[in-house]
């Protein structure tokens, strides 16, 4: 859409298709499979959460809370959801393994906004980073990694597999190292931000992976 290739037009409708097939999904698993009478007030949530996150009057990216909307629907609620439609049933398990999972994600949108700091505080798009600053936004980083990392540890009793806290571990060591390099100013150099940026995703996608292959093997 940036480089002219496709109009907001289209964008606007497929977004739109995409909803109501969203809703359309929703109704045949609740009444059809009759996966349990939280399947569409879940699904329900994340509509409003990821419409709202760009779009007036409440515009979450603006406001400061984007960051925190995006790590509770990429984190809490798909594993709540995935493990609610397959057993009708929520279970404390889940926030043990979610909750690293929302917290990863936070730190790659958090990390994303580094290199846009300049643009969008002069667009007044006060996301998280442009409120707090560069240095402290870096202090977040580390705090967030942190937490994702004692809930994990924490989670061993109750009933987080073992294998999954050793093999993820390195993980969070890195994502120490991220930290360090951001308060050390690396993301004042773009070459550096970029790479920090990939080690980032990495930490989020490798807790993802090693969660189903742990529990998978451990069933």
């Amino acid at each position: 859409m940036v480089m002219g290739r496709i109009s907001p037009q289209q964008v606007k409708r497929a977004s739109v298709a995409a909803l109501c097939g969203a809703i359309l999904l929703g109704i045949f698993l609740q009444f059809g499979l009759k996966t349990g009478p939280w399947t569409l007030p879940l699904g329900l949530t994340g509509a409003i959460a990821g419409y709202y996150y760009s779009t007036p009057p409440l515009r979450w990216v603006k406001r400061g809370i984007g960051e925190l909307i995006i790590g509770f629907c990429f984190g809490w609620l798909p594993v709540a959801t995935a493990f609610y439609l397959q057993t009708g049933s929520l279970h404390s398990l889940i926030l043990w393994l979610s909750i690293p999972i929302g917290c990863t994600i936070f730190n790659v949108i958090l990390l994303n906004e580094f290199p846009d700091y300049n643009g969008d505080r002069q667009a007044g798009k006060k996301n998280l980073v442009v409120r707090l600053g560069l240095d402290s936004a870096a202090q977040i980083y580390g705090i967030v990694t942190g937490l994702a990392w004692t809930f994990l540890m924490t989670g061993l009793f109750f009933g987080v597999p073992l294998c999954l806290a050793i093999l993820a571990t390195p993980l969070y060591l890195l994502g120490g190292k991220i930290y360090l390099n951001l308060r050390r100013g690396a993301y004042r150099d773009k070459y550096k931000l970029k790479r920090l940026c990939g080690l980032n995703l990495a930490i989020n996608l490798g807790t993802t992976a090693l969660m189903i292959l742990c529990i998978v093997f451990s069933l």
